[in-house]
């Protein structure tokens, strides 16, 4: 009996050093989700933030300048620091060359247009859309 005693501090001890090996070990593998705002094209709007992707790292912030990734026709903005999802191009503002969709992305962005369900959006200015008065407004330009 006194022998099983003896061995539960050492057994305790083992146990809790290979728990913070464990741990110290995963610490490395830290990921975070990568959230952005899906630009929608077609009404030249934003949507709320979303998760896009989980990457590799620990979660740097949103206070980095302003930048948009694509994959597959997807167009997002964001402030979210670096690292960005693998498979997304990624365009800044003051790229040399930037792709079209990213430049209107970023400039919708600046302007404030942010998506309002299915039907409208919210103009950065306060004013509020929905889908009739947009198709109204490109039929008067493409009139003009």
């Amino acid at each position: 009996m006194k022998t099983r005693l003896a061995c539960a501090p050492l057994a305790f001890a083992v146990s809790l050093a290979a728990f913070v090996v464990l741990v110290g070990a995963c610490k490395g593998d830290a990921t975070h989700i990568f959230s952005a705002r899906r630009f929608d094209p077609a009404r030249a709007c934003l949507d709320r933030y979303a998760a896009v992707d989980v990457v590799s790292g620990d979660d740097t912030g949103n206070a980095c300048a302003l930048v948009c990734i694509a994959n597959a026709n997807e167009y997002y903005v964001t402030r979210q620091c670096a690292p960005y999802p693998p498979l997304f191009g990624v365009w800044s503002s003051d790229a040399g060359t930037i792709d079209p969709v990213c430049a209107s992305a970023l400039a919708t962005y600046t302007r404030g247009d942010t998506c309002d369900g299915d039907a409208g959006v919210i103009h950065g200015d306060g004013g509020v859309a929905n889908d009739a008065s947009i198709a109204s407004d490109a039929s008067d330009a493409a009139t003009e």
